[in-house]
């Protein structure tokens, strides 16, 4: 065995230059604040604005040198136009949306941005004041000048709590409302007053929490009173005490936001009546905003024209991921509720299993423990969300996915016994039915022969410990449309354990990667089935000097190249002769081996847990390159599953945060794209050919084609340059009528334009 530690090339022209885009859920809203612009969202997956021009959204996410998270809790629109973002981890990140230039700013740095951590609760602009709450405690600045800092361990301060959630400034005080730590301290509100430089902490008739005072989630100045939400309801302050304000609320659920408007009250709501619900003035009790709509409303504000805008997130009681409708961004105007969801995956955001379709459809299983289990479609641009509650797919978490067209294979796992929940479904994508192939348990793996039949993969661990499941290869039979089974038993003994964790099928060869018996090599029969004598086998391990592990986690390629993926490092096996690749620092980063992929470059793709992704490429002398690939390129350094776009040249990374896709840059980045160019132009629908692009900056991520009159006819996604995107039909597959149209495109530089004009049918010359 040739172990591969030392081939390593100076310098750094082999690196493959591309563009990396992330995709996250972001209808899980924290915070809002509306502007002229539009809606500005602190999102869990990063910046979402609803754009009024647009009357669409806009996103950021996290890069090297704008934001700098895509965790956010806070936002406030600050005095000059900049929009600020409290950050969960990484402080606050500041955008001006003219320039469209970001700052970052962490508790390391001196400057107009103070805090106590890194662990941002809330940001408050009410000029000339702004305060920074934090983990640890809370700045407050006058006009840009220090007035108060209260740093857990430095700064002797009258606080109930280090943890300050909320914060306003009225009549020469500062108001703190705070958090409770569960092993230490305690919550509630306390006034700073700069008269006399004295603390006083104000409990007298503040709502309670098991054995401490509730957790405050939002302080608002509202016809002269002081309104503070808690965790246990809304109180007021009535000069020495508080009181209850929470009239109509009791048992609606639990309050997360305060917004005071010039006639109303506004409040958010989660839980059992979640919503926006309205104290007008001169009113005492609280009642929902638009009737009896349920949004899961963690924050609410009014825009200058008297609409209301809500955003929602999940509490992740689990009975709120059954009602999806509810998150996203809310609209009230005229008396009624609009939603706005951003368009993306869902919110169940660890992907264990992705696939491309021959027709670059995008498919991908996201599931979280607690979380439910979601699988989510990609399709010119735009994302589906399927499972249990809409569609006849089997209520458990997915380890595998193939489709072939509208065929689609679901493997689920992991049951501990013969569970129903735990067997493959058979799904023609979009129909009511589904085929359940009871004979097949605990999928986690897939592969395809060159008879067209389909093998699938078991493992639940060792068989010795689940004596009840069914374990092995599963083949369905292409001709007879069944499931058959070969285990150790069926094989005669050759298959080394039924416990089966990687497959992969070149023509007549099966390779078998074991769960921890390393890995088989199986040449099937004339029938298609496995043979039961040796002569049909081959084996490799460790032990033997073949592998550099057992526990096999990933296989790609084929007979003449095969990688392996193990939870040790990476193996080859090439010219009949086994290579290793391991941890180095100027190699692989990481020894355990997610996935492997191959691009038509030639390149091998290896997704590392909690490394990222490294691209191997070969060296014209023999060597190997290596670049790796984390955040904030990826959008977590988790990954789990790799898969290749249909063109073969792009690639997918799912992690257990969200998912990553690479484009790779075709054109060096000092030629820059004024238009694209279309051919044929004109274009005769009659003659069968599609249009295409002349030439693009990488690829196409979606597009559309519209008419004179701006209205949408064709839309696309994933298109390189001289592939085809439009045949000259519109949204219905009806032919367009003869004009000039228009496409914009979506590409690494921008979003580009160009026009073709469509002939009227006649004839193909």
């Amino acid at each position: 065995m040739v172990f591969a530690f030392l081939l390593v090339p100076d310098g750094r022209a082999w690196a493959v230059t591309g563009n990396w885009t992330s995709h996250l859920y972001m209808n899980d809203i924290r915070d809002l604040v509306v502007t002229s612009e539009g809606v500005w969202c602190a999102t869990n997956g990063g910046v979402l604005l609803f754009d009024f021009d647009r009357a669409d959204f806009r996103t950021w996410h996290r890069t090297g040198d704008e934001l700098s998270s895509d965790s956010l809790v806070s936002v406030t629109a600050l005095e000059d136009g900049s929009i600020a973002f409290g950050t969960q981890q990484e402080g606050v990140s500041v955008v001006d949306p003219a320039s469209g230039i970001w700052f970052n700013h962490t508790s390391l740095m001196a400057s107009e941005w103070p805090m106590a951590t890194n662990e941002i609760l809330f940001l408050r602009e009410d000029p000339p004041w702004r305060l920074i709450g934090s983990v640890g405690g809370v700045f407050a600045l006058r006009d840009g000048d220090l007035q108060l800092g209260c740093e857990e361990g430095i700064d002797p301060c009258g606080l109930p709590s280090w943890d300050v959630s909320a914060g306003i400034h009225h009549d020469g005080a500062l108001w703190f409302g705070t958090r409770s730590r569960k092993a230490e301290g305690d919550a509630g509100v306390a006034r700073y007053s700069f008269a006399t430089g004295e603390w006083e902490i104000l409990t007298d008739g503040f709502p309670t929490q098991g054995s401490h005072f509730a957790d405050a989630t939002g302080l608002v100045m509202w016809q002269d009173r002081i309104y503070c939400a808690t965790v246990q309801g809304i109180v007021v302050w009535n000069e020495d005490a508080w009181e209850n304000a929470d009239a109509g609320l009791e048992g609606m659920g639990q309050v997360r936001d305060l917004y005071a408007g010039d006639q109303r009250l506004l409040a958010a709501l989660t839980g059992v009546s979640g919503g926006v619900y309205v104290l007008n003035a001169g009113e005492e009790s609280w009642e929902r905003l638009g009737g009896t709509q349920e949004i899961e409303a963690s924050c609410v504000a009014e825009g200058p024209d008297g609409i209301v805008w809500a955003g929602a997130t999940s509490t992740w009681d689990g009975a709120a991921l059954q009602h999806y409708d509810a998150f996203g961004l809310w609209e009230y105007a005229e008396g009624e509720w609009t939603q706005h969801l951003h368009n993306g995956p869902h919110l169940v955001q660890t992907y264990p299993a992705l696939t491309v379709d021959d027709q670059d459809r995008l498919w991908a299983a996201a599931q979280e423990r607690g979380r439910g289990w979601r699988l989510v479609v990609r399709e010119a641009g735009l994302w589906s969300v399927h499972n249990h509650l809409n569609s006849p797919l089997t209520n458990a978490w997915v380890f595998d996915l193939r489709v072939e067209e509208d065929q689609v294979w679901v493997g689920h796992c992991c049951c501990n016994d013969l569970s129903d929940l735990c067997r493959l479904d058979h799904w023609e994508y979009g129909e009511e039915t589904i085929t359940v192939l009871d004979d097949a348990f605990n999928i986690w793996d897939s592969a395809r022969d060159g008879w067209g039949n389909l093998w699938f993969a078991s493992n639940h661990g060792s068989p010795d410990e689940h004596p009840d499941v069914v374990q092995g290869l599963f083949r369905w039979n292409r001709a007879s449309q069944t499931i058959e089974t070969f285990g150790v038993e069926e094989t005669g003994g050759q298959l080394r354990s039924n416990a089966i964790a990687a497959l992969l099928a070149d023509g007549s060869d099966l390779w078998i990667g074991y769960a921890s018996n390393g890995l088989s090599l199986c040449r099937l029969g004339s029938d298609g089935r496995p043979s039961t004598t040796p002569s049909g086998w081959s084996h490799f391990d460790a032990e033997g000097g073949d592998l550099i592990g057992d526990r096999i986690t990933a296989l790609a390629g084929g007979s003449d190249q095969l990688w392996v993926g193990t939870d040790l490092g990476l193996s080859l096996w090439e010219d009949s002769e086994w290579s290793a690749f391991g941890q180095s620092t100027w190699g692989l980063p990481g020894i355990q081996i997610s996935d492997i992929a191959l691009t038509e470059d030639g390149a091998a793709w290896i997704a590392i847990r909690d490394q990222g992704v490294t691209r191997m490429a070969r060296e014209i002398t023999g060597g190997w390159t290596y670049e790796t690939q984390t955040t904030p390129d990826l959008v977590n350094a988790d990954a789990l599953t790799l898969a290749v776009g249909a063109g073969g040249r792009d690639l997918w990374v799912g992690t257990s945060r969200g998912i990553s896709h690479y484009v790779p840059q075709q054109l060096p980045d000092s030629t820059r794209f004024e238009e694209v160019h279309v051919f044929p132009n004109p274009l005769n629908p009659a003659c069968g050919v599609a249009a295409q692009f002349v030439a693009l900056p990488g690829k196409a991520t979606e597009g559309v084609v519209v008419d004179v009159a701006g209205q949408v006819v064709g839309r696309f996604s994933g298109i390189f340059e001289q592939e085809p995107f439009w045949d000259g039909t519109d949204l219905d597959g009806n032919p367009v009528a003869p004009g000039l149209y228009v496409v914009r495109v979506s590409t690494p530089q921008g979003w580009l334009t160009g026009q073709i004009a469509v002939l009227d049918l006649v004839p193909c010359e």
